[in-house]
């Protein structure tokens, strides 16, 4: 248990800091003290291993999803702070941030396929509750996949690029206007 935890501590450390891409089995087996054969014990594959930081990842923000609906606000409310928290944790969170600088300058694979699920999974929560606004007549019916996938693809969009040429946008101003 001790080792495979080493294993993970130094491995996130690394992806953490220079990407999927660039980081070895060697390299993480060097740097935690064991040897590839240890690694290959607690997990299948190098994909296997990432995967599993984007999994811990993902489950942070359901975590976080969670908490915003205990407290049982109003439709657009919860939406809105859904939104606010996925944006601020995507905006915190070093090992995204680097796999979305892979994603953009490698154009890895991999890495593009790890974000994927981490938008759709903020999909999917929009998805059920435009559905369940729809049901409880608090908006009119719609297409709430599309809908779904224009509001995700819309708060990345203001968060990841409008920055690049115009003055920065706070996360709060984002979600106010949409």
């Amino acid at each position: 248990m001790k080792k495979q935890l080493e294993i993970i501590n130094t491995a996130r450390d690394l992806f953490t800091t220079y990407g999927y891409k660039k980081v070895s089995m060697d390299e993480i087996a060097k740097t935690a003290g064991v040897t590839k054969r240890t690694i290959y014990h607690y997990f299948k594959d190098k994909d296997t291993l990432f995967q599993y930081f984007v999994d811990e990842e993902r489950a942070k923000i359901k975590e976080a999803i969670e908490e915003i609906e205990k407290a049982n606000l109003p439709f657009f409310e919860t939406v809105h702070e859904t939104l606010l928290t996925i944006l601020r944790y995507r905006k915190q969170s070093k090992l995204l941030n680097t796999i979305q600088r892979e994603a953009d300058l490698f154009m890895s694979e991999t890495a593009l396929q790890l974000l994927k699920k981490v938008e759709q999974d903020m999909e999917q929560y929009i998805a059920s509750r435009l559905q369940k606004a729809i049901d409880e007549e608090q908006m009119k019916p719609c297409n709430v996949e599309l809908c779904s996938f224009l509001l995700v693809k819309l708060y990345i969009a203001l968060m990841l690029e409008w920055d690049i040429d115009k003055k920065p946008l706070a996360l709060e101003e984002i979600t106010d206007n949409i």
